[in-house]
Formats: structure tokens, sequence, C-alpha cells
């Protein structure tokens, strides 16, 4: 079921099981878990099912510390999220990345990759993979021209990829939502505040807005948030009423150990507007900003390289590992959704 929140009346009371925030990949993939059971499950995503120029100007925002996207670009604010304009690179997370290593602050998580594998199949489903094997030599036995670039795999080991078409989430899964009984699909809902219990050890309800200057409440026995990592971040750092430090975030966590794909410098191009590939250090000539028009908005084509198989450097004693990575730009003007073209980087 779906309903446009800016036609609701204002202060409207929005009651369910199960409150997903969020309808991107993630948000998504849960309601899809829920469909058919006897519960009432509420998702709610900030944009409409198109792209709307003046929904995405709320990810605009500032980053300090390393360069990175403008917010406003990196992620989509409508039904489907980012989905609408990734590349489709798929690959798991590594048993190391879960390790506790010395060498690394912090590092060490209380799950296990095995833990993922149930999540990770489901998923792979839904993102149109083939079978759920990242072991290369597997690969090799349909493909023999797959060759390991080393012999040592103690040194330099293989990191395989999957290729989704790509999938995009509000296209592909739009009617399985909308035709759903149980699941009450809710557009242009922008979760603004969290509200939590007397002693914050569950959420009781959280508020929404839009720009027809409506409030509503949402309440649900359990809330899930699913919004991009940035977005997740900054909703809960927003709900500041009850926790000064914003909601969960006691041990001043939220927010932090951000991590995206590795980039290197790998070259820069020519031209008055041209950006260069790490973290969009800006052209010393260059006379404008990136916004929204694509001619203003591009990156660096001169030397830059696409790794599409990324790499993960270590030793024979497992010294320091690292990753390459492919790299990907975005684009998210109008002019290049409604087109559905590639920018000068990524796809958009």
């Amino acid at each position: 079921m779906h309903t446009d929140a800016r036609e609701l009346p204002a202060n409207t009371i929005i009651e369910g099981d199960l409150c997903i925030i969020g309808a991107g990949a993630a948000g998504i993939s849960i309601a899809m878990d829920w469909i058919g059971t006897p519960y009432k499950v509420i998702l709610l995503e900030g944009g409409g099912f198109d792209y709307d120029d003046r929904v995405q100007e709320l990810y605009e925002g500032k980053t300090t510390g390393q360069h990175y996207y403008p917010l406003k670009s990196a992620r989509l604010h409508y039904f489907g999220g980012t989905t609408g304009h990734w590349a489709g690179f798929c690959s798991t997370f590594d048993e190391i990345d879960f390790e506790k290593r010395d060498w690394i602050p912090h590092s060490g998580w209380p799950i296990s990759r095995k833990d993922l594998d149930p999540f990770y199949i489901r998923a792979q489903k839904n993102l149109e993979l083939g079978p759920y094997n990242y072991d290369w030599k597997y690969w090799q036995k349909s493909d023999p021209a797959l060759k390991s670039m080393m012999k040592d795999e103690s040194v330099v080991w293989n990191k395989l990829w999957q290729f989704s078409p790509p999938t995009q989430f509000g296209t592909k899964y739009r009617d399985t939502i909308v035709k759903a009984k149980n699941i009450h699909l809710y557009t242009y809902a922008n979760v603004v505040d969290i509200n939590a219990n007397e002693n914050m050890a569950a959420i009781r309800q959280v508020t929404i807005k839009n720009y027809t200057g409506k409030e509503y409440t949402v309440k649900a026995k359990h809330f899930v948030m699913a919004c991009c990592s940035i977005q997740n971040a900054r909703v809960l750092l927003a709900s500041n009423k009850q926790a000064p430090k914003g909601i969960g975030n006691d041990n001043d966590n939220v927010g932090r150990y951000f991590m995206e794909h590795l980039e290197i410098n790998a070259g820069t191009g020519g031209g008055s507007d041209a950006w260069a590939t790490q973290g969009l250090r800006q052209n010393p000539d260059a006379s404008a900003q990136p916004d929204d028009d694509c001619d203003r908005y591009r990156f660096a084509v001169d030397g830059l390289v696409r790794f599409q198989r990324g790499f993960r450097i270590g030793s024979n004693r497992g010294s320091r590992p690292g990753i390459l990575q492919h790299l990907v730009r975005r684009c998210c003007c109008r002019s290049c959704l409604d087109a559905g073209r590639m920018d000068s980087q990524g796809q958009t």
C-alpha cells in the first residue's frame, strides 16, 4: 500500500508493528522479508518515486577532515535510494575485516564473516547476482582463462566481485512493495526527530515532516534505521532533545569510522572546472563549484584508472593489509538521471 504523506492531515498519527526508516536497498529488502506476515509494516521514504531536486537538497551538508563528494550528490533521496545510480559492483567482506588487528585502532567485531552468510545469501537474490560463491577458484572451473596474478597468495590474493545488472530497487521492487497488503509505504515522510522512552532503552515514536509544513507522528513496537550510513548518523545525532549527544551516542561513536572505497590520485585533467580524482580537490584555476549542472559538475578524465577488481595486499607474516578498488564517480543532476546515461566516471 502507498500513501503520499503530503496528502495526510496535519498531526496524523500512524501506527504499526514495525517501522522501517528509509526505502533504499536495505529498507526495501527488509520490508520484503515481512510481506505476507500478520504484522503491519510501515516503510518511510523521505522522497517520492522520482528524483526531486528540492528533496535532494535535504542531503546537503559540509564535511570536515578528509575531502569527500558533495553530500547532495553522493546519495539519492527517493524510493530505491542510491541504487538509482550505482554501478553494481558487489563483494563480501573478508574474514580478516572482522578480526582484531594490533596496528588498526578500534578494529575487531563481536561477529564474524560466517555470521553474515545467511544474510548475504538473501541479499544476493535481491541484487540479481550469480551463485553465492566468491572463491575465484570456483569461477576458474567454468572459465579456465581466469588466472591468478600472483603465485604466492600469502602476499597478494585474489578478491572477486560480482556485478549486479545493476538492480535499481526503486524500479524492480516498486510494485512488490505497493501491492503488499501489510506493507504501508509513506513517501515524502522525512524523519526529523526520534523519541525514546524515559530510560532511553527503546524508541517510542518518530516525527516526520515534508515541504507542506505538516508534521506527523509514527508509533511502532520496533524501529529500524535503514537510511544510508551518513543519513543514519545525521538523524541519530540530530535527535538530541532527550540525549544531548544524540540517540545512541553515549560513547561518542555515532558517525565515526565512516569508510569509503580507497582511492588514489591517478592523474588530473585539464579545464577550468576539472576536479582531481582524490577527494574532490579543486583545480587551483577552477572558478566554479560543483552543482547540478553537469557541464560544471564533472571530474578529471585524463589519467584516471578504474580498478574493476580489488587486491588485498599483505605479507608472508600478515602485515598491514590494504585494498585497491574501482574508482567510481557519480552525478545526480536531473539531466543525467532523465537521460539515464553515464557521467565521466560513474553510472547515473
